[in-house]
């Protein structure tokens, strides 16, 4: 059986991996939650433990479900490989933007877009990279 202080750490780390995900700096995510940004820090490192509401709090600033902060994937081998190239600057930058587009069907405009000129570098058709992608998108 897990010790209170185990699920703590589990809270802060997927609390430290979504805000990165979601490229927040905790200066940025500290000020959301009306703490400083020591607290967070604590927070995140598991020595304080954040209270339910503010938990709930940090949810809807990441977007992301509560229970989210529960589940422990440090042995989730897929997720890990995942991590590096979802913190990359690019894939931050993209998420950033993509939540700001509130039609659900400019949403999935955007996703088929991604599809599409993903698909042009896959194709065997003799060409690859840059040459493949249309200038307009160069």
């Amino acid at each position: 059986m897990k010790h209170i202080e185990d699920l703590d750490l589990i809270v802060g780390r997927q609390l430290r991996q979504c805000r990165k995900l979601m490229g927040l700096t905790q200066t940025e995510l500290a000020a959301g939650l009306g703490v400083s940004f020591q607290q967070l820090q604590k927070y995140e490192r598991g020595v304080n433990r954040i209270g339910a509401g503010r938990l709930q709090q940090a949810a809807d600033i990441l977007h992301v479900p509560i229970s989210y902060f529960f589940e422990d994937h440090r042995h989730d081998a897929e997720r890990q490989k995942l991590i590096p190239l979802l913190s990359s600057p690019q894939i931050q930058e993209l998420n950033n933007h993509f939540c700001r587009v509130s039609s659900p069907t400019l949403r999935q405009a955007l996703v088929e877009l991604v599809k599409a000129i993903s698909d042009w570098g896959s194709e065997d058709d003799g060409v690859s990279g840059e040459e493949s992608i249309p200038k307009f998108l160069r």
